[in-house]
């Protein structure tokens, strides 16, 4: 069954479980709406509200209440463009900035060739928290999925092709070549960046002062449908499976954990939702696959160990005291594992 491990009693244990994954296996990392909060509160029952309003015949009120959802979370999108950041805002920034401070600095010193210098990050959130703190990152590359040939209009066509290519730095005086970390990221349920567009799915942010519902709903249906996104309904999986991009996304989560050696970091998410929960019980049959699921509090490391009974290569991490498992104890037990003379550059 799925083991608990408190940070309390086993920070050696779990350090050194750490240091031997990132040094010997692929990297993959499951972020959700939790890792977002304060700035974004979680959908918590929308899903149920929304198909509850479907399925009265309410069919309006669930458009409003789905175009107010988009619009909230682009609120903080429209003041991340615009670098117009409250409190709440900039605690969710520097914990997403720390993680992927310490995603740089391991795939930089691992000490094995033969695994590329990537990581995958796979997420269900539709803010734009990852693509700006790897704004501050000039030595990682990311790959959005999104293929940035010259293109006059501006407007980058998505492809799943596009994913796990390797950037290398050549020397223009001796022949040498450095693999440059790459963050895969993979939004599993669309994006605020991404718009319909003539057919294909394209990157696009909607850089507008949130405006306030109208009465016309045929609006709010266009602005809805406008966005690329997997939205809060019941039906959403089958979404999923018609739309090739969303399908092709979740083949590639699950081809991802069915790697040999691969590992899969979780935070700041539920497994509420039940095509995903499905994949990654399937892929645990994986004898080589571990997953590390930090759970923010006692009550998510029940819930988690429940779902997780039959498997023994998932581990539930909490803090075990009374403060929740955050972005910052997150960051601060993952910079354990970095060697010391750059951990003592923090």
């Amino acid at each position: 069954m799925a083991h608990a491990l408190t940070i309390a009693s086993n920070r050696k244990h779990i350090s050194d479980t750490l240091f031997k994954l990132f040094q010997s296996t692929r990297l993959n990392i499951l972020i959700g709406s939790g890792a977002s909060m304060p700035a974004i509160s979680v959908a918590g029952d929308l899903e149920s509200e929304v198909q509850g309003l479907y399925d009265s015949g309410r069919a309006d009120e669930a458009t409003t209440k789905l175009y107010e959802f988009l619009e909230y979370i682009n609120t903080t999108t429209y003041n991340l463009v615009n670098k117009t950041f409250d409190a709440n805002i900039e605690v969710v920034q520097q914990g997403y900035i720390g993680l992927f401070k310490n995603v740089e600095r391991i795939l930089n010193e691992r000490r094995t060739n033969i695994l590329p210098k990537q990581i995958n990050v796979f997420t269900t959130n539709y803010d734009l928290f990852i693509e700006d703190s790897l704004e501050n990152f000039d030595s990682v590359s990311l790959n959005d999925g999104f293929n940035r040939i010259p293109s006059l209009t501006g407007k980058f066509k998505f492809s799943t092709n596009c994913f796990f290519n390797a950037i290398f730095n050549n020397g223009n005086l001796y022949n040498y070549k450095v693999e440059i970390p790459t963050v895969n990221l993979f939004k599993l349920h669309g994006s605020m960046s991404w718009m319909h567009n003539d057919g294909n799915i394209v990157y696009q942010i909607d850089n507008r002062v949130p405006r306030p519902p109208g009465s016309n709903v045929d609006i709010l249906n266009d602005y809805i449908d406008t966005h690329a996104l997997i939205l809060p309904r019941k039906h959403k999986f089958a979404e999923t499976v018609l739309q090739q991009t969303y399908y092709d996304l979740l083949r590639l989560y699950a081809n991802e954990l069915d790697k040999e050696n691969t590992t899969l970091l979780v935070f700041g998410f539920s497994f509420a939702d039940e095509h995903i929960v499905e994949i990654t019980k399937r892929s645990l049959k994986n004898p080589t696959l571990k997953i590390l699921i930090f759970a923010y509090d006692d009550t998510a490391k029940e819930s988690f160990q429940v779902l997780f009974d039959q498997y023994h290569n998932v581990d539930v991490i909490t803090t075990g005291t009374d403060e929740p498992l955050d972005f910052i104890k997150l960051n601060e037990l993952i910079g354990e594992v970095l060697p010391k003379e750059i951990n003592d550059e923090q």
